[in-house]
């Protein structure tokens, strides 16, 4: 019973239609890890000390560092800038890459048969992408930018040409990422899952075996996420606990099934979302089923447990226990379903097979095939015999195309008849009296 109840508490929060959000309906500050990659360090301090008065190598990476930061938060001052540990930091919305090294530059100079460059300059390459953080999903690129100093009226300064690199390069990043996420829906930011049930359970009858699952994606902002080329990936396994899923047939949607590693991949390519059903292949109790659904955000990936409620079969008889010889009794079932969320109802004009075991010279009415009462019920009735010390009826019930039974058993005991004796009985009473 307290299984029962606790099934009910939660479908109370599952049958209203769509199940909880995968995140907050707001975005959050956007966040950008910036990692800064020394091509050749050595030969970069070098130059900085050939240009500037010498300081030590740590000096120099910490005042490039300070300078690109500077930079990215005076350019745009409502991101998250945070230091990155790779190209691809799993802390952050987007990731800005700064490649920074020196190269030959200005004309070619012939020195002794060597052509040589005319002089040493610093170069700055960045680029802008958003994080990758799921196989199934691409990451998209922003920008890109190479900033070679000293090249036409820039002068053979690093920190000059960081400035230039971050504002010709990019002009406003969070306007650059606002425009990229418009016009590249996928991946979202801050998904967000909704999951729609389109009947209250499933059961082992065949006519109720299955049930559609809507799926719809929504961003940080509130709106719904598809692309129709190619599409937002949705993740779902194939087989769960109690059933399968498979893609809704007819529904406007890319993708499909890989058995192999049993999950399946759709696409969601249109307004109206994704859609699935969901098929009960065993059990006959009532339970809930669960499984996963995963989709790529362009910060990490978001999964969303949904519960699938699941009745159940039951199939119960019940007897007066004995019967003397050449009696008759009654012998009942009742096949009913089990509600999730607690109750049950009659199952009338449903197959159960009857089969009595121990009957020698008795009789039992109806055996074999027989279809259950509006009220659900089917009365046995049992004329003992002579010959039988007990019989029992076993009663089976297997919906059609379902591997699972339910049965039940009911039977009575033979005992012989008692004797009637009519007679006098004498009693004799002893009394004292003080």
């Amino acid at each position: 019973m307290a299984n029962y109840k606790f099934l009910f508490i939660t479908l109370i929060l599952l049958l209203t239609g769509t199940i909880l959000n995968a995140s907050s309906g707001k975005c959050p500050r956007i966040t950008v890890g910036v990692y800064i990659n020394y091509v050749d360090q050595e030969r970069l301090v070098k130059l900085l000390n050939e240009i500037h008065p010498d300081q030590p190598a740590p000096s120099w990476l910490f005042q490039i560092k300070e300078k690109i930061f500077a930079e990215l938060k005076m350019n745009s001052p409502d991101i998250v800038f945070i230091p990155a540990v790779s190209r691809n930091n799993a802390e952050s919305d987007y990731i800005m890459t700064f490649d920074i090294t020196t190269i030959g530059a200005g004309e070619d100079i012939e020195v002794g048969g060597v052509l040589i460059s005319e002089y040493n300059a610093f170069n700055v390459v960045s680029v802008l992408k958003q994080t990758g953080h799921c196989i199934y999903e691409r990451a998209g690129v922003l920008g890109a930018k190479d900033t070679v100093s000293k090249y036409g009226n820039y002068e053979n300064d690093i920190f000059i040409a960081i400035e230039h690199n971050i504002e010709d390069g990019y002009g406003s990043i969070r306007g650059r990422i606002e425009e990229y996420e418009a016009s590249h829906p996928v991946p979202p930011r801050g998904p967000e899952i909704l999951v729609t049930l389109k009947k209250e359970y499933v059961s082992p009858l065949e006519a109720e075996r299955e049930m559609e699952i809507g799926i719809k994606v929504k961003n940080c902002k509130g709106q719904y996420v598809w692309e129709r080329s190619h599409g937002l990936a949705v993740l779902l396994p194939i087989k769960t606990a109690r059933g399968e899923i498979r893609p809704t047939r007819g529904f406007p949607q890319g993708g499909g099934p890989n058995t192999r590693f049993n999950f399946i991949k759709i696409f969601i390519q249109r307004p109206e979302g994704a859609s699935v059903t969901y098929t009960l292949k065993k059990g006959m109790e009532r339970s809930i089923d669960t499984f996963k659904i995963k989709v790529c955000g362009v910060r990490k990936e978001v999964t969303k447990e949904v519960f699938i409620p699941i009745a159940g079969i039951g199939l119960r008889g019940e007897s007066e226990g004995y019967v003397f010889p050449e009696k008759t009794t009654e012998i009942k079932f009742k096949l009913k379903k089990l509600l999730p969320q607690g109750g049950e109802q009659p199952l009338s004009g449903k197959p159960v097979l009857l089969s009595p075991e121990g009957l020698i010279d008795g009789t039992v009415s109806p055996s074999g095939t027989t279809f259950t009462q509006t009220d659900g019920n089917i009365a046995v009735r049992y004329k003992s015999g002579l010959k039988e010390s007990t019989m029992t009826v076993h009663a089976t019930f297997q919906p059609k195309k379902y591997p699972d039974k339910a049965r039940a058993s009911a039977g009575v005991t033979i005992v012989e008849k008692g004797y009637d004796w009519t007679g006098t009985v004498i009693v004799n009473q002893t009394c004292s009296y003080k």
